[in-house]
This record gives C-alpha cells, sequence and structure tokens, in this order.
C-alpha cells in the first residue's frame, strides 16, 4: 500500500515553465544552427573534399547544438505529454512518435556533423574523388534518418495538435497553428524528398520552431 505522500508524489504534474523555456529555446537555437550549416562547394573533386575539411569545425559546432537541441526538446515535450496526460491516446502516441523521430535526427547529426568531417580530414588529397564515393553512402544515411525523423516529428505535431484542438481557448489555437505546421513540414518534405539541403530544412525548422514557440509560451504562461 502507498501512504498519502507516496501517492501524491505519483500524482504530481511536473511544472510547465522549466519545460516551456526549454521547448522555445530549442527552436530558438535550431533556426540558429540551421542558418549556419555549412554547405561544400567545388568544381573538381578535390575542391569539394577540400570544402569539407575547411568547414569541419563549423560543421561539429553546428551539429554539436543540434544535438542539445534534441535533448532540450526531448525534455520539454515530456513534461508537456505528461502535463497533457499520458492516458490519453494522441498524447502518448505522439510522444513515442517524437522521440522516435528525435532518434532519427540525433543520428544523421551525428553522421552529418562528426562522421563525415572525420573522413574528410583523414583523406588523400590525391584520392578526392575516391573520398567522395565512400562518402556518398553517409550521404544517402543521413538524407533517410533526416526523412524519417520529419515525418515522425511531424506525426507527433499532428497527434498532439489534435489532443489541443479538442480543448478550448488558447490550446485550441495552438492545435490549429500545430496543424498548419505539420502540413508545411510534410509537404515541404514531399516536395524535396529526394534533396534535402540547409535550405530545404529552413522553411520545415521555420514551421517547427513556430509551432514550439506557441507551446513553449503557453507552457511558461500556464495554459496547458
Amino acid at each position: 500500500m502507498l501512504d498519502a505522500r507516496s501517492r501524491d508524489s505519483l500524482d504530481a504534474t511536473p511544472e510547465g515553465p522549466p519545460a516551456g523555456v526549454a521547448i522555445v529555446l530549442s527552436a530558438v537555437l535550431t533556426v540558429v544552427a540551421i542558418a549556419h550549416h555549412p554547405v561544400a562547394a567545388g568544381v573538381s573533386s578535390a575542391d569539394v573534399l577540400a570544402s569539407v575539411v575547411r568547414s569541419a569545425s563549423m560543421d561539429r559546432l553546428v551539429h554539436g547544438v543540434i544535438l542539445v537541441v534534441l535533448l532540450l526538446s526531448v525534455f520539454g515535450f515530456c513534461v508537456f505529454a505528461m502535463r497533457r496526460g499520458l492516458q490519453r491516446p494522441a498524447v502518448l502516441g505522439g510522444l513515442i512518435a517524437y522521440l522516435g523521430g528525435c532518434a532519427a535526427l540525433a543520428q544523421a547529426a551525428v553522421i552529418d556533423g562528426f562522421l563525415v568531417p572525420a573522413v574528410a580530414e583523414h583523406a588523400r588529397p590525391d584520392a578526392a574523388a575516391a573520398a567522395l564515393l565512400m562518402l556518398r553512402t553517409p550521404a544517402l544515411a543521413i538524407q533517410s534518418f533526416t526523412f524519417v525523423g520529419i515525418v515522425a516529428v511531424s506525426a507527433a505535431i499532428v497527434l498532439w495538435s489534435i489532443d489541443l484542438f479538442r480543448s478550448g481557448g488558447a490550446a485550441r489555437a495552438a492545435g490549429l497553428a500545430g496543424g498548419l505546421a505539420a502540413l508545411v513540414m510534410l509537404w515541404t518534405m514531399a516536395l524535396h524528398v529526394n534533396h534535402l539541403n540547409p535550405q530545404t530544412l529552413g522553411f520545415i525548422v521555420a514551421a517547427q520552431a513556430v509551432w514550439y514557440a506557441i507551446v513553449g509560451a503557453l507552457l511558461i504562461r500556464g495554459r496547458i
């Protein structure tokens, strides 16, 4: 048998403001990180490889920030889901989809920000073409993990937005905004499914950041 104190501890609802701050901060940092995402360029294979090597430090910094952002957002949305009620199928389903999406995005960030620069730095300049061919597989993995991650996060936003829309007032408005944000994210993915780049991701991140800011603000104010 649980005593009264134990029952109160289990029934306690996590505080919204810390989670709201984490979500808003993750939105801001994501926009900044994507805006500074390096892009390799060059005419020849040697030029492209040299470009990857020159931007290696920035690549690691940007993707390190993205990994921190993912942890912040996982904390924020776990609290959000707990406050909404994990007994609700849409809330629990959204949390499962979100965690899966973040796991996929984390793998993309590790490969893009750490594996690819490391391979480029260890390649011989006279074997640039072979090095770029070797990097083809990681590049495909980055695209695949990013695609899966964004679709899963979009699904989470849809499920959470359905739950929010069923409520009244500000929560309903947040639900509507989430549905629009997910639509923009999925539509952009559909148009650029075979060629994701920082510019394409910019549209997706912008739509996601707007919804994150709305949810974060409502959590800070204790409205959801």
